[in-house]
């Protein structure tokens, strides 16, 4: 964590999330995933990217938008007719335009962005004050940490006056 500058966020991460459900997420950021990713994917130039583990093999994108996978039936998988599907889009920042535009839902509904930027926050919560963090997902709240659940918000700055 910087000690210094404008943000106070992680440059670095190795996390464990556990969810109520079983699932285990693990999330490295990339230059700290590289070694684990080179020892099943050599090819791994420097550089963003993210790969999925789950029980059955593992599926990346690691080139911007080339995906590859430890088996390819992950990959090829067949979708049924009533599978949920998204539509095409050329990035998130542009897909947002689009929608602007069109009034078209963005391809990652907007709930669905905050329930990523939340594990993402925790994370940070949990970086800073060194804790486990409980959070429960129906209140949106911090459970069992008054001080970590402080972090979540800050003052707001005084009002913009017209002189």
């Amino acid at each position: 964590m910087p000690a210094e500058g404008i943000f106070r966020t992680l440059e670095r991460w190795d996390i464990l999330c556990d969810y109520e459900n079983g699932v285990k997420l693990h999330m490295m950021d990339m230059e700290t995933a590289t070694d684990v990713v080179k020892t099943y994917y050599p090819k791994l130039r420097n550089g963003d990217g993210v790969v999925f583990h789950g029980t059955e093999g593992w599926i990346g994108d690691f080139n911007f938008g080339t995906f590859y996978a430890s088996n390819q039936k992950l990959w090829k998988e067949e979708l049924k007719p009533d599978d949920e599907r998204v539509y095409k889009s050329d990035g998130h920042v542009r897909n947002f335009i689009d929608c602007v535009k069109s009034r078209k839902e963005t391809v990652c509904p907007v709930e669905m962005a905050i329930r990523c930027d939340t594990i993402a926050h925790m994370v940070n919560v949990a970086a800073q004050t060194g804790r486990v963090i409980n959070w429960d997902p129906k209140a949106e709240q911090i459970v069992g940490d008054e001080e970590a659940a402080k972090m979540l918000t800050r003052s707001c700055r005084e009002e913009w006056k017209i002189w």
